[in-house]
């Protein structure tokens, strides 16, 4: 049996008492933290949220400069949430963008290390075999008798 960790798919196994049975998980999985689910989502989740409160931002800017009726009155309304919305969107579009390219990043920081890695291999077998060749140059074999 693996020590995988529950999930909240797993049943839980009772004995005659209620109590989970031995080997069973003596617990259910609940909601996971805040920490964990940020975690599993990586830049692109917080990109995902930062643009989404951005448009929220947004939607209340709008909200409040649609109920005032005078432009010097609408302007601190398109100067904070317009401004401030618009940069968070933007931000957290960028975050979304920039998740496959530091992935692909990585991705060709291994391919470069690999390459490395077998280039130094060659090498070595190049040099293995030169030096086998060498050996075998320097090295006369003893005369084979002659048969009479």
């Amino acid at each position: 049996m693996t020590n995988q960790r529950p999930t909240a798919l797993d049943p839980v196994v009772y004995d005659d008492n209620g109590s989970p049975a031995d080997g069973a998980p003596t617990s259910t999985v609940g909601m996971p933290s805040f920490a964990e689910v940020m975690r599993s989502m990586g830049l692109a989740g917080l990109g995902w949220i930062v643009a989404l409160i951005g448009a929220v931002v947004l939607i209340i800017g709008a909200v409040k400069l649609r109920d005032e009726g005078q432009v010097f009155r609408q302007i601190p309304y398109l100067m904070s949430a317009g401004v401030g919305g618009a940069v968070l969107v933007g931000f957290g579009s960028f975050l979304v963008v920039l998740t496959p390219l530091l992935k692909l990043l990585n991705l060709g920081r291994d391919t470069v290390q690999r390459l490395e890695r077998l280039e130094q291999a060659l090498v070595e077998a190049t040099d293995e075999v030169l030096s086998t060749i060498e050996q075998a140059r320097t090295e006369r074999p003893a005369p084979l008798p002659r048969s009479q």
